[in-house]
């Protein structure tokens, strides 16, 4: 063992460049392991985390309409109606801009409470609590655990916020797990210490005695003998609650699939990924043996035998596997801040631990061991195919029943996709991306024997011009070096082309996203008043009402965005996202996607919930977007178009304008950007995370063709001595390699056209069954 030992080390320094690919393969496959395993989790544990509700919370909820012209409601209102049949907390969402310490102050949501009714309300689960006073309630803040360790926050730090314009100071009082009324805030406040700025807002507040607290929500909680479609039909009954919206907060076991879709993107390249990973480490194991063959002949003339000489690649395979499960490890960590940035967990935190430690090396052993015994198989069974074959090893390219078998599990995914509803074929669909590939794999060689006899009978006739074409052909023909080669390019060319298409895709979804309207602001909320004095400012254009949500759930639990648009649609969105005549009363408009996900046909009745109201509607078109929508009439559900949709002529003067009129009619604007910045905040992690892979993909690719065509040539140079003396250059050689790479390279993009299109659409029958369509 010793002397194995060293002549491992030796070879290694004497031919580096094979073991350093291996070695970086390895780095690149114990990251991606890692990554691949701690970043599902984390988004798993998040968006469970952002659906989890504690005990006390609401029944339903009231909030104003859009045509009312008082933008505040008032708590002890609500009370005098409810008496005692309820319980109620009232809530003013604010945006803040925190100094925690950036160049720039950091945006945060904040909830304004009355502290003392939230804490029983939500039954606040607290990691730290300090102790709520009279004396410091007002100046003390509740801060979400994930906030905490975001800024490196402990009890007692001081906080600086501005808010409705004024700075407030804040101590942390406590910090709580990262649920319930933490879903949204990422902050709660008491709302004494902002009623002194809303009073100088609204003369309506000052003019009002300290008793009465502005609410932009009214949280309600029934009480025992009551129910809550009760409570909501007896307040809407009240003629003072004409200018309120009232809905109820439907129990909903539903999953969410969005996070499905994100862990999907995320292992599918993933793992595809580590099947190229582990063709491009055999391959070159098989390059370094060949390049050491007179070492091993001469091992075998001092007795060793190929137990011996497996040992040693076993040992050389762990040293390559400790080396890079050190690497990988240590790169991993930089990777998980990244990700923890990227993806702005708010109520999880990713990071490195003694878990990933473990992960990182046991990937690293049973990875190259795996590829390594993988290796000694394939050149086993190959010497033995060799001796039964009389030492001419062209079995592959013989036709059997037996290489066609290799297609019936694909065969039997589809018969079973095929009988499944659409929302249950993702597991035969999964199975089926890696049953192609191992298809190519294995039949391959099979084919690229079979296409090239026929290039070679049809170049053979011509009369000149083709020579190296044809010994090129016939040498594909008849060498297993280079079918084998032909196969792993490929694999590699239909993986690659692949996760190009898939990467397409989804940047194309995101565009039908974000690319939906063509308005430059957005005012949520907004009064008819407002409204007016808005459409009548110099550099307004025109504006439209809309309801743009993710907020139409179907009884089977899958959750669509939704959009109502009434006013100058035309001129506000992009006509390829809307249809072209919006629908009126029950009619449903769906998108192509979302009728192959229900299989929905022109005609069908479907029944969903849409902010919390029961509706019925007939499917009245199915129209062709790039994107996932329902289209219906907001007035038929009942409840109010809630964003004013305001086109502008570009102009900075506009946008003064708009947000003084705003400011002073205390109605929150946004711009474009911030509406659909929560789309770009889900959306663009995965396609960074698909671009990084892609671009790793294209590095292993090349690498990888570039190894195998080595290694075949290694293979073949007995073949190019036989071809050398029958009279052919070495300018000629040259030429007939650069012809045999030309014919592979065809081949293998021939094939994987096929076989890409084949996974793509596998893919996305697996994200049909997600709520997703990537291809319509």
């Amino acid at each position: 063992m010793k002397i194995f030992g060293k002549h491992i080390f030796r070879t290694i320094k004497a031919r580096p460049l094979q073991p350093i690919i291996i070695m970086l393969i390895v780095t690149v496959c114990v990251a991606v392991m890692i990554l691949s395993v701690a970043l599902p989790v984390n988004i798993y544990r998040n968006e469970r985390a952002g659906m989890g509700v504690d005990e006390w919370s609401a029944d339903l909820f009231i909030t104003l309409k859009s045509t009312s012209d008082v933008r505040l409601i008032f708590e002890e209102d609500v009370k005098a109606a409810l008496e005692d049949k309820c319980m109620i907390l009232g809530e003013f969402g604010i945006t803040g801009f925190a100094d925690l310490g950036d160049d720039t102050p950091t945006q945060i949501s904040v909830g304004a409470y009355d502290l003392e009714e939230a804490d029983a309300f939500y039954d606040i689960r607290y990691i730290e609590y300090g102790k709520f006073t009279n004396n410091n309630l007002e100046n003390s803040a509740i801060v979400s655990e994930w906030f905490a360790e975001s800024y490196d926050l402990s009890l007692g730090d001081v906080l600086h916020i501005n808010v409705l314009g004024n700075e407030f100071s804040y101590t942390v009082q406590a910090i709580a797990a990262n649920t319930g009324v933490f879903n949204k805030g990422q902050m709660l406040v008491d709302i004494s210490s902002v009623r002194a700025a809303l009073s100088e807002r609204s003369p309506i507040i000052a003019s009002l005695s300290t008793d009465f607290n502005p609410y932009t929500k009214i949280h309600v909680k029934v009480n025992d003998g009551y129910s809550p479609e009760q409570i909501k039909a007896e307040l809407e009954s009240l003629e003072s609650f004409g200018n309120k919206k009232i809905d109820l907060i439907a129990d909903s076991t539903r999953t969410d699939y969005f996070s499905t879709i994100l862990i999907v993107t995320v292992l599918i390249p993933s793992i595809l990924m580590l099947i190229v990973a582990a063709m491009m480490i055999m391959s070159t194991f098989d390059l370094m043996q060949k390049k050491r063959q007179a070492d091993i002949a001469l091992f075998k003339i001092v007795g060793a035998d190929s137990r011996h000489l497996n040992s040693m690649l076993y040992v050389e395979s762990l040293i390559y596997a400790a080396v890079g499960g050190v690497l990988g490890s240590v790169l991993s960590i930089p990777l998980m801040h990244a990700l923890n940035k990227l993806y702005g967990f708010k109520r999880v935190t990713m990071k490195f631990g003694f878990i990933d430690i473990l992960l990182g090396f046991g990937s690293a052993v049973l990875f190259t061991v795996f590829c390594t015994y993988v290796h000694i198989r394939k050149v086993r069974s190959r010497s033995l195919a060799a001796e039964l074959a009389g030492g001419n090893l062209d079995t592959d390219r013989h036709f059997s029943l037996k290489k066609l078998l290799y297609g019936i599990p694909s065969l039997i995914l589809l018969l079973v996709m095929m009988l499944l509803p659409p929302r249950q074929r993702f597991i035969p669909a999964f199975l089926l991306v890696f049953a192609l590939v191992a298809f190519i794999y294995i039949v391959s060689p099979y084919i690229i024997g079979c296409f090239a006899s026929l290039v070679s009978r049809i170049l053979s006739r011509a009369r000149k011009g083709c020579g190296d074409l044809v010994i090129a052909s016939r040498s594909c023909e008849n060498s297993y070096p280079l079918r084998h080669a032909g196969r792993i390019m490929t694999v590699l060319v239909t993986i690659f082309a692949s996760m190009t298409f898939i990467l397409s895709a989804v940047e194309a979804q995101l565009e039908a996203y974000v690319t939906m309207g063509k308005f430059d602001y957005v005012g949520i909320g907004m009064d008819d008043e407002t409204k007016k004095r808005i459409q009548e400012l110099d550099g307004v254009v025109t504006t439209a009402e809309a309801v743009i949500n993710r907020n139409v759930v179907f009884e089977d639990g899958l959750a669509i965005t939704g959009i109502s648009v009434d006013g100058d649609k035309d001129a506000c969105f992009n006509d390829e996202t809307l249809p072209d005549k919006m629908p009126v009363g029950d009619e449903l408009v769906v998108s192509v996607g979302l009728s192959k996900m229900m299989e929905l046909k022109i005609g069908d009745r479907v029944k969903c919930t849409i902010g919390g109201v029961p509706c019925e509607f007939t499917v009245g078109r199915i129209v062709s977007t790039y994107g996932d929508f329902v289209f219906y009439d907001n007035d038929y559900v009942g409840s109010g178009l809630d964003m004013t949709c305001i086109r502008t002529d570009g102009s900075y003067e506009a946008k003064e304008r708009i947000m003084a009129l705003c400011d002073e009619r205390g109605v929150n604007v946004i711009t474009y950007d911030e509406f659909f910045a929560q789309t770009y905040d889900r959306l663009d992690p995965q396609i960074t995370i698909f671009k990084l892979m892609f671009y790793l993909m294209i590095i292993m690719t090349v690498v990888g063709i570039c190894n195998v065509l080595a290694e075949q040539r290694i293979a073949r140079l007995r073949d190019f001595e036989i071809i050398k003396q029958n009279g052919k250059t070495r300018k000629g050689i040259v030429g007939l390699q650069a012809a045999e790479v030309a014919y592979l390279l065809t081949f293998a993009l021939l094939m994987s056209a096929l076989f890409s299109l084949l996974i793509c659409r596998a893919v996305n029958v697996a994200a049909i069954s997600f709520g997703m369509t990537m291809y319509v």
